[in-house]
């Protein structure tokens, strides 16, 4: 026989008051036979409970290794029940019963109790302990009372970290506000220090606060009024010689006894501190303060007078190098980013260059305006030292002033060099022209003195030797030792009267010039003629010395006699003459040329004649060839281009002959002049035109053919020999269409025949077969005279194969960039796009290249997303460093949200230079929607878990419960002690436990199973018609308690959801609402359906009794959670509800108010949809 058969036996003899003896014997026979199966069911639930057993066994240790407090409650708040961190933490008695409220701080007792009545769902709490604990508590049923588990996470370090956060942030903020003040030299430090101080004392709610830098003394108090005799005598320690006095032991021990008799604490600066911060800090306050805020006050206040005095000291020196600068007489310039930051006005007056001239604007062009002949040393100079970092060089050069002019310039560059790679120059620049010039002059003065032909001495006052020239020691053969200190009496040779000498002297003491002639006898006893013109040097109003300049005069005076018989002969002569000394230098010329040149005697005499005649076109190689040949002492006839006294120039043709005296001693030249310019200029014309015409012709890389009206080849010009492609006997004499292949024959004939019909030129292109290759030629037919063209060929195989390569590569990189399925484009420097691949213009939204080519990201996009563009765009050009892998989100022309991996790289041409921006993109959404379906499904199983924890503690509490009361009742009926009428008693009460066991396992099967089955069996459903069958379920319910229903949902509206676990949900929200409804006014429920943003909702409202959401709001969802006094509520239907949604990917949501009704939203999955 069934349980169920014996069960209903026992309750129909129970029923029935008469029982008969057979029936009572019955009964006991189907008690004995329930009595067997409930011990069957008691070996059961004892397994279960052993399970059980090791479950809470595992809990319990999972309870004591949780690393946070777990206090467990009771109704009065007395502990029952902590755990290990709990005990460590709190230092619970083993055995203690105490009011837990004891433990929590008189602060946080109003807390505490919001905490356990439900009106806070988490508190921070703190304990007596002073320690912060983030609290939240959990009501749960222990038997036949109620406790409550207290969950504690310490939370005091990170309380006092925000605390400390939160007054860092305020005292940054101060110091921020000051570091904006402007400085200058006239700033009052003492007043901002006062204001920045006071501002932190009132952050910190401390008393006072001093601070001593560099002997300063600063305080918070106003006008140095200290708060209290405890802060004077601080700030005397402070005022102290010895600032270190404040850390010593004695001092310290003074200043505590003085804090608590004032209930002060005093805070100050460590040795360390000193020497960190170059500074003290005293701090007064009535509450302790954190070190960590000690010790950032000592530095942003120590950072803070630093920038004030560094900005005072810079403005001081500021002042000092502007009026230094403005002092100065060298020109001062500071230039950055090749920009002119500062300049005095000694610095244009230096350059000769206006402040406002346009050189300034760009300094880089600066080297445009050095003098050729010195930009390359000064740029190699420049950019060697910078490159190098060289700190300081200097050059001298010279540069184009304003006037137009070029003036010497002396730049010392000073250079500093800054992180990013440019840097600042200081310039000091000096005028140097009159320097060089003067400079100049002296060499080229002390050069013409050493090679002058005549004879220069220079003696001291007393009129000793001091110097003489290369001429002095040639003339008299005595070397620059052998006469310098000595007289110039030396030279003396009896023959000059000693009154022309003492007339010499006296004149020049008297500081006039005396000119006069001399006989003087040289080293080796020779006589000579010296003409003489000797001056005092006088400087500041003193004779420093004396200086001669002889000319040696003996030849003149022999050739005198022969020169004047030449004269009479060369003065009647029509050619040019000239007759110089042995040295070259002119004595006489003749009229014929003083016409011709327009030079006279006077202005030819003692200079050579081709320092006098030739100019800047006389050609080197003449004078060299003239040159050599006047040293062999020979005749010779030399052509060479002068020029006239007007700058005309001429040709002449010079007869030269040395002339020699009796002892065979050279002593002059003469020289016969012929004009020749008109001769010279014919052959030159000739010689110009033949090399033209040759130079030009051997340019012509060309194969050229001279072709008459017969066609036939005349002549021919190769560049190459190579160039032919047969031997010029095979050609020469034939016709074209005799030598070349007919196509090509043919081809050459018609455009030689256009050209003898039009005379113009006629350009064409020819092929011809060359072995195995085909070779092309470009040709050009032009007019040579009546009778003949000439025919230039090229060839340009070469140019079509490379022509017809790159055609072909372009078009393959093409089609693999068209192909590739990431977005590729090329942008110019105006970023502008020049090449796009097909997934840059889908990307785009266009259709074709005509519509992206040659334009900017402005056309694409709206201008906030474009700017962003262009400036990456900018950044990698001016830098040259690619962008790498960013992410964008963006919607395209469709409407569809997309990821996109982009990078940008500088594009470079053969020398480097950047022209344009190469960019790259990568569709990354589908990699997106996996991370974001990843991150979902990281959430589900999070939730999954935390829900299967929940489920492990309710089972093991309610199926315990059960079994626990089952057992007992079988020990009762079992026992010999038990009344008979009172087993029936405790029959009934097993069969209500018996049943209730099977409830709950039931429950819990059916949520075990929700999620699973849910999923098997997903379709598309109707919510009308669910709806419809639901309420024909409850109509009697609906009609006898007159509630309104109301349906607001179109009746083609679908779901995607298992159909069973639609219509639970329904039914049981339904019910829900017609169990919970207020009997004061006519009830309604309301069915809704809306669709946000494509998510689907569906909602259902009543205006019921509502619930308490402050209060049981965490617990909405629980299984076994009542929230009514009902006698149906079993606190199963939204645990089921929720479950059923949450299997099918959704989420529910209530919005709910005591006594005006509740709302509870369905939220499906938008993926399932």
């Amino acid at each position: 026989m069934k349980k169920e058969d014996i069960k209903k036996k026992i309750e129909e003899f129970l029923n029935n008051g008469e029982n008969t003896e057979s029936q009572i014997e019955n009964l006991a026979e189907n008690i004995l036979i329930f009595k067997k199966e409930l011990e069957y069911q008691n070996e059961e639930l004892l397994r279960i409970n052993n399970q059980l057993e090791r479950k809470n066994q595992f809990i319990e240790t999972l309870f004591h290794s949780i690393p946070e407090p777990i206090v467990l409650i009771d109704q009065n708040f007395r502990v029952i029940k902590y755990n290990n961190c709990a005990l460590l933490q709190f230092f619970f008695s083993e055995k203690t019963s105490d009011d837990f409220r004891k433990w929590i701080d008189p602060s946080s007792q109003d807390a505490f109790y919001k905490l356990v009545t439900g009106r806070l769902s988490e508190s921070v709490l703190t304990t007596v302990y002073q320690r912060k604990y983030l609290s939240r508590i959990n009501n749960i049923e222990l038997d036949e009372s109620s406790a409550f588990i207290l969950y504690l996470s310490d939370i005091t370090e990170i309380e006092k970290t925000k605390q400390i956060l939160a007054i860092e942030n305020q005292i940054n903020q101060i110091i921020i506000e000051y570091l904006n003040v402007e400085v200058n030299e006239n700033t009052d430090l003492q007043q901002v220090f006062t204001r920045v101080l006071s501002s932190i004392c009132k952050v910190i709610s401390a008393e006072a606060i001093v601070w001593k830098q560099d002997d300063i003394l600063f305080s918070s108090a106003e006008n140095t009024q200290y708060h209290s005799e405890l802060l004077e005598k601080c700030v005397n320690f402070f005022l102290s010689n010895n600032e270190s006095s404040l850390h010593t032991l004695s001092v310290q021990k003074k200043l505590m006894d003085e804090a608590k008799k004032s209930n002060v604490f005093i805070y100050h600066s460590t040795e360390e501190d000193l020497k960190k911060y170059k500074g003290s800090l005293l701090l007064l306050s009535k509450e302790q303060i954190d070190i960590q805020i000690f010790q950032l006050i000592s530095l942003e206040v120590s950072n803070l007078f630093h920038r004030f005095k560094g900005e005072i000291e810079i403005r001081n020196s500021e002042r000092k190098f502007r009026k230094l600068a403005e002092n100065t007489a060298d020109g001062l310039a500071i230039i950055k980013n090749n920009s002119l930051v500062y300049a005095n006005d000694n610095y244009f007056k230096i350059t000769g260059v206006p402040r406002y001239d346009k050189r300034y604007q760009n300094l880089s062009e600066i080297f445009n305006y050095i003098h050729p002949e010195d930009r390359e040393s000064v740029q190699s100079t420049f950019f060697r030292n910078t490159q190098n970092k060289i700190n300081s060089f200097e050059y001298e050069f010279r540069i184009l002033n304003a006037s137009g002019e070029y003036i010497w310039q002396f730049d010392k560059v000073t250079v500093d060099y800054h992180p990013d790679g440019s840097y600042t120059l200081y310039i000091i620049s000096v005028n140097i022209d009159q320097k060089k010039k003067q400079l100049q002059w002296l060499a080229m003065l002390e050069k013409a003195i050493q090679q002058s032909p005549a004879s220069i001495v220079m003696t001291d006052p007393e009129g000793n030797i001091q110097y003489v020239n290369q001429a002095f020691t040639e003339i008299t053969g005595y070397t620059h030792e052998d006469i310098l200190g000595k007289n110039p009496r030396i030279l003396k040779s009896g023959l000059v009267s000693e009154e022309t000498y003492k007339e010499l002297w006296n004149t020049i003491i008297s500081g006039k010039t005396w000119r006069g002639e001399f006989i003087n006898r040289r080293k080796n006893g020779t006589l000579y003629y010296e003409s003489a013109h000797i001056s005092p040097v006088i400087i500041e109003e003193k004779i420093a010395g004396f200086i001669a300049i002889k000319n040696d005069i003996t030849e003149l005076k022999e050739i005198n006699k022969k020169l004047e018989l030449l004269s009479l002969v060369a003065s009647h002569t029509q050619n040019m003459v000239i007759i110089t000394d042995h040295n070259g230098y002119t004595i006489w010329v003749n009229r014929s040329f003083e016409k011709f040149t327009g030079y006279t005697l006077d202005e030819m005499i003692g200079k050579k004649p081709g320092d006098v005649l030739q100019g800047k076109e006389t050609s080197k190689k003449h004078i060299n060839e003239m040159s050599n040949k006047l040293q062999e002492l020979k005749p010779f006839t030399q052509e060479i281009l002068n020029y006239t006294k007007s700058g005309k120039p001429y040709w002449v043709e010079l007869n030269i002959t040395p002339i020699f005296d009796s002892s065979g001693r050279h002593t002059m030249y003469i020289s016969v002049e012929n004009d020749i310019t008109h001769k010279i200029e014919q052959e030159q014309k000739l010689r110009e035109s033949e090399r033209k015409n040759r130079a030009i012709l051997n340019a012509i890389p060309d194969l050229i053919f001279i072709i008459d009206r017969e066609l036939r080849y005349i002549d021919y010009h190769a560049f190459e020999p190579g160039q032919l492609l047969m031997p010029p006997s095979r050609f020469l004499g034939r016709t074209v269409p005799d030598v070349m292949p007919e196509n090509s024959g043919k081809i050459i004939v018609d455009n030689i025949k256009q050209t003898f019909r039009t005379a113009e030129l006629s350009e064409f292109i020819f092929e011809i077969d060359v072995g195995n290759r085909r070779r092309f030629y470009e040709a050009r037919c032009v007019m040579k005279d009546f009778n003949s063209v000439l025919l230039l060929i090229r060839d340009i195989t070469k140019s079509k194969e490379i022509e017809f390569q790159l055609k072909n590569e372009q078009h393959l990189l093409k089609t693999v960039i068209d192909n590739l399925p990431n977005t590729i484009y090329l942008k110019d420097k105006e970023l502008k796009k020049i090449l796009v691949n097909k997934a840059e213009i889908l990307y785009l939204g266009k259709t074709s290249e005509e519509e992206v080519i040659g334009r900017t990201d402005f056309e694409f996009y709206d201008r906030k997303v474009a700017l962003g563009i262009y400036k990456e765009d900018i950044e990698v050009l001016k830098k040259g460093k690619p962008l790498i892998n960013k992410i964008i989100e963006y919607t395209n022309h469709l409407g569809d949200r997309k990821f996109m991996m982009i990078s940008k790289f500088p594009y470079r041409d053969v020398s480097e230079n950047i022209i344009g921006i190469l960019g790259i993109g990568i569709d990354i959404t589908e990699l997106k929607k996996k991370e974001e379906e990843l991150q979902n499904t990281i959430a589900i199983i999070t939730d999954q878990n935390e829900r299967l924890r929940s489920f492990t503690y309710i089972v093991s509490h309610n199926i315990r419960a059960y079994a626990a009361n089952i057992d007992g009742l079988v020990e009762l009926i079992n026992s010999e002690l038990t009344p008979a009428s009172e087993k029936n008693q405790m029959l009934n009460l097993l069969q209500v436990a018996s049943a209730n066991l099977m409830e709950t396992i039931k429950t819990l099967n059916e949520s075990l199973a929700a999620e699973k089955k849910g999923k098997e069996n997903i379709q598309k459903v109707n919510i009308c018609e669910v709806l419809e069958k639901v309420l024909k379920v409850v109509k009697k319910d609906i009609e006898s308690n007159d509630i309104l229903i109301i349906n607001e949902i179109s009746k083609e509206q679908n779901v995607d959801f298992n159909p069973a676990f639609f219509e639970s949900v329904i039914l049981n929200l339904t019910t829900n609402a017609i169990r919970y409804r207020r009997k004061d006014v006519k009830s309604y429920i309301k069915y809704e359906y809306k669709e946000e943003n494509g998510i689907k909702q569906l909602e259902i409202s009543d205006n019921g009794l509502g619930i308490d959401l402050d209060k049981y709001g965490h617990k909405m969802f629980r299984m076994f959670e009542t929230f009514h006094m009902h006698p149906e509520s079993k606190g199963l239907g939204l645990f089921l509800t929720k479950a059923h949604i949450e299997a099918m990917g959704g989420k529910i949501e209530v919005e709910s108010r005591v006594n005006e009704g509740t709302t509870f939203r369905i939220i499906f999955n938008p993926l399932k949809q």
